[in-house]
């Protein structure tokens, strides 16, 4: 069970950036991670376990419907299957094909991108979207 000491520890780690509540402290894989009865939890099912107030599905992996690994924004988060994960990528154009063009005019994939910058490619997609990377654009 979450006790407030929990809630007020977890709330630390967390910076708002326009809707995505992004996770700052210690990550796995570009997921942000959180000890809960000392032991490793997936950041973002911590939050979304403090909202609804019982404990993630078994089995089920997150959906981030912001498609940013680092918010922890419960209300952007949705359990499921990594089917319909995978779905969720494709339909909003992220899959391994997507092409970027650089401010240099360069095209590469996603994932070159991303790498470039040394973020995830979702978390570029994001930052696209945001307008916070002058220059880069997905192409259709």
């Amino acid at each position: 069970m979450i006790t407030e000491k929990d809630i007020e520890r977890f709330n630390r780690y967390i910076k708002q950036d326009q809707d995505c509540q992004v996770w700052t402290a210690g990550t796995t894989r570009n997921y942000g991670v959180f000890s809960l009865d000392q032991k490793p939890r997936k950041a973002h099912q911590v939050g979304w376990m403090i909202k609804h107030s019982k404990e993630w599905p078994k089995g089920q992996i997150a959906r981030h419907t912001c498609n940013n690994k680092l918010c922890v924004n419960p209300d952007h988060i949705i359990p499921g299957t990594a089917k319909e994960n995978a779905a969720d990528r494709e339909a909003i154009g992220n899959g391994p094909g997507r092409l970027v063009q650089t401010p240099a005019g360069q095209f590469k994939d996603g994932k070159t991108a991303a790498s470039a910058l040394n973020i995830s490619p979702q978390l570029l997609l994001h930052r696209i979207k945001s307008q916070r990377y002058p220059g880069y654009f997905y192409l259709d």
